[in-house]
C-alpha cells in the first residue's frame, strides 16, 4: 500500500453528561491506517452529485469492518470528512482492504479524544 498519510475512523456521539446539554464530538472508533490516494472518475463524482454529494477524496486503506458510511475520517494532518461511500475490495497482491469515498466536511467537529 502507497503511504499517502495516516487516517483514523470516528463516529459521532453526545459526549455530555447525563442530564447536561447534548454536545456532539467525534469518537475514535479505530486505531491508526496507512492510506493510498485514489483516483476520483468522472463517473464516480457524477454518481455522487445525483445524491447531493461530492467526492473530495478517495482513500485505500488495509481492510477495516469499522469503516461504514456516515462515519468519519480524519487525517493525521487534521482534515475531517465524512465517509460517502465505502467499499470491502482486494488490492492487487490479493489482500483485503477497504476503499472509502470522503467528502470534506465544511465546519470541524471537536474530537473526543482531544477535548
Amino acid at each position: 500500500m502507497k503511504d499517502s498519510g495516516t487516517l483514523f475512523i470516528y463516529e459521532l456521539k453526545n459526549i455530555a453528561e447525563p442530564g447536561d446539554m447534548q454536545t456532539e464530538a467525534l469518537d475514535k472508533v479505530t486505531s491508526k491506517h496507512w492510506f493510498e490516494t485514489m483516483y476520483i472518475g468522472r463517473d464516480r463524482q457524477s454518481q455522487a452529485k445525483g445524491y447531493g454529494e461530492r467526492i473530495d477524496l478517495r482513500v485505500r486503506i488495509h481492510y477495516e469492518p469499522e469503516a461504514r458510511i456516515d462515519r468519519f475520517v480524519v487525517l493525521g494532518n487534521g482534515d475531517q470528512f465524512r465517509i460517502i461511500d465505502c467499499t470491502p475490495n482486494k488490492n492487487e497482491d490479493g489482500l483485503r482492504c477497504t476503499d472509502m469515498s470522503l467528502m470534506r466536511l465544511e465546519d470541524f467537529y471537536d474530537v473526543a479524544d482531544e477535548t
